[in-house]
């Protein structure tokens, strides 16, 4: 189907404005029932893509990669700004190990099945689609989490962990791709480099970058337009980290990080001047993020090949789609019977681990090296949305066990502590006694207590 009276341009415009208006409402959607938007704009890209030939994936297959890592970095810098230092001490080093043991294994899962199931005999596609499909997205775990009205530590230990997720997705998929590549030239000094650096040099640009946004664009904040200047400021830390093999998205996220703890940050260096971010600059962020990131999953939608999907395929993509969700949860447990985080936070973390916009940034960066990687698009996104239904399920019944009430009625992020708590108390009290070791968050109020004390927090009506 064509429509020959529009211009290219005429009919792109036309279909930018219909996703934009229908993310606004998917977001209206996703805030009361917590389904995820990308869903919606997924499903909107395959109308306007394969099925009615509006939009054709070879025109915007430069640009999708570009528009879903700017939304990636404007997301991560907003996170960061989230984490204060009395949160993120105590935090850091359980973050750090969840996200690893979390990364790696679901990623040795989904290869395998894929490897098995999904592509016969093919490793290399089988390890690129495990290493882009085995991270949780920050763009879905972190509004969602924001929605939630979870407790402060939680909720900066999920943007944690959806940062670091997407940092290790993004350089071991990168490096993945240049070692498999059949014209790739990758000598072992370039794979150590490749391997080693990305981190530690990202986290070194994120820090030198907050600093020096600090000594000059914060005193710009009344200025016109300083909402876009530190967008693009965060944009040239991104650009200049990658320039020397560094992760760029960390690097974004870190920036963040340095902004929010400017107090902390002027022990160091006494030039710095109290700052705190001006509330229009998060919010023309937010909805330029917001922007791009509707464009890029009408994008995704279309690089689906409508072919109809064996059962076998169908099969295997639900049941990874339980597994890596059920993995974070095993992984939540472990950590708090080894005393690295509070036991009652292990059923949102469980459940905050649907793939979105890394998983679909990283499914497009193949396409033009490595042969077949069209292949990858149906079930990389069958489970992109597989992963975010079976989160909008468990988020729901626990949010709901813990209200007595429909879904719809859990309080927003603004109205304080989560309602959500007492239920997750008292689900792990009556698992396990009350856990405390170091490392251990202890919740507002607490006393110390022994393991056979009745908990300190409040329990849910029956």
């Amino acid at each position: 189907m064509s429509l020959p009276s529009l211009s290219e341009s005429a009919l792109f415009l036309l279909v930018a404005g219909v996703a934009l208006l229908v993310a606004v409402a998917a977001d209206a959607i996703a805030a009361r029932y917590k389904v995820p938007d990308a869903l919606w704009l997924i499903a909107l890209g395959v109308i306007v893509g394969p099925v009615l030939g509006l939009v054709s994936s070879g025109a915007v297959l430069l640009v999708a990669p570009v528009v879903g890592t700017a939304v990636l970095v404007i997301i991560l810098f907003d996170a960061g700004l989230d984490m204060e230092r009395a949160i993120l001490r105590p935090l850091l080093a359980s973050a750090v190990l969840f996200a690893v043991v979390t990364y790696f294994a679901s990623m040795l899962v989904v290869t395998a099945l894929a490897l098995a199931f999904l592509f016969p005999g093919d490793l290399s596609l089988a390890l690129f689609f495990g290493a882009a499909l085995g991270a949780s997205s920050g763009a879905v775990a972190i509004p969602i989490a924001n929605r939630m009205g979870l407790l402060p530590s939680l909720k900066g230990f999920v943007h944690l962990d959806a940062g670091i997720e997407d940092a290790l997705a993004i350089v071991f998929a990168t490096i993945l791709l240049l070692a498999i590549a059949p014209n790739g030239n990758l000598s072992a000094l370039d794979f150590a480099l490749a391997l080693a650096l990305p981190i530690p040099v990202g986290i070194l640009a994120g820090v030198v970058g907050g600093i020096l946004w600090l000594l000059t664009l914060a005193r710009w904040q009344d200025r016109p337009y300083a909402a876009l200047a530190t967008l693009g400021y965060v944009l040239l830390v991104y650009g200049v980290t990658k320039a020397f093999l560094g992760s760029g998205i960390l690097a974004a996220l870190v920036v963040g990080i340095v902004i929010a703890n400017a107090a902390f940050v002027r022990r160091f260096v006494r030039w710095i001047r109290p700052v705190s971010v001006h509330p229009s600059v998060r919010t023309v962020q937010t909805e330029v993020a917001f922007l791009f990131r509707a464009l890029f999953l009408l994008f995704l939608g279309t690089f689906v090949v409508l072919v109809r999907p064996s059962l076998l395929t169908i099969s295997v993509i639900g049941a990874l789609s339980i597994a890596v969700l059920v993995l974070r949860y095993v992984v939540a447990r472990a950590l708090a019977r080894a005393h690295r985080l509070e036991l009652t936070w292990t059923p949102a973390l469980g459940g905050v681990g649907g793939r979105g916009l890394t998983s679909a940034v990283l499914l497009v960066l193949p396409v033009s090296v490595l042969p077949g990687a069209e292949s990858l698009f149906l079930p990389g996104v069958l489970m992109i949305v597989g992963t975010d239904v079976v989160m909008t399920l468990w988020i729901w019944f626990v949010t709901r066990e813990a209200r007595g009430t429909p879904v719809a009625s859990v309080p927003s992020p603004d109205s304080g502590l989560s309602d959500v708590q007492p239920l997750l108390e008292r689900l792990a009290r009556e698992d396990q006694g009350s856990l405390r070791g170091p490392g251990v968050i202890e919740p507002p109020g607490a006393q110390p207590e022994d393991s056979n004390d009745r908990p300190a927090w409040p329990r849910s009506p029956r």
